[in-house]
């Protein structure tokens, strides 16, 4: 078993323990396991995977698969506060998505659902104005190659349009 053989050739100072992958050296977080954050630098990819506890190393016979996500763009590309926006790329679904996290500017936004070529949001009660957006996967930030325009409420009627003091009033806008 991997994880078993990964335990037992772990050094005990885990500064020792440590894997390159692309030439970068990635040191280990944990003590008792091979625990990885991999750089956002890595691009997408095959490569080789070598394990070294600084007195042995070991090239695994398995490549580890770099994916990355990416945004090709998102519709609508504008709206009012609470419009549904579709967010759509590739790779989407990497994670358990509990660090996932999705930006108009620097306003954070719940995922409503994601797919693997596709994240649902809805725009935030933010200032109307045009907004870059982003998703972050817990270390990375994805940029979206289109902004997003939040539209100005307005008030489209007012019924009726005059009464006494206790009126019932309805507005309607957009």
């Amino acid at each position: 078993d991997l994880n078993d053989y990964l335990v037992a050739f772990c050094n005990p100072n885990s500064n020792y323990n440590k894997i390159i992958i692309d030439g970068e050296t990635i040191v280990s977080n944990s003590y008792t396991s091979m625990q990885f954050y991999l750089p956002t630098t890595i691009s997408s990819g095959d490569y080789p995977i070598i394990v070294t506890n600084s007195l042995d190393s070991v090239k695994l016979a398995n490549n580890a698969t770099i994916i990355k996500p990416v945004l090709t763009g998102l519709s609508p590309v504008s709206g009012y506060p609470n419009t549904n926006v579709k967010l759509i790329g590739e790779n989407l679904s990497l994670s358990n998505n509990s660090n996932v996290y999705v930006y108009f500017g620097s306003t954070s936004v719940s995922l409503n659902s994601v797919s693997p070529d596709s994240l649902k949001v809805k725009a935030p009660w933010v200032t109307p104005g045009s907004y870059s957006l982003s998703v972050n996967y817990g270390g990375f930030s994805v940029p979206c190659p289109d902004t997003f325009t939040v539209l100005e409420p307005k008030i489209t009627s007012i019924s009726p349009a005059s009464g006494v003091a206790g009126t019932s009033v309805i507005i309607n806008g957009e």
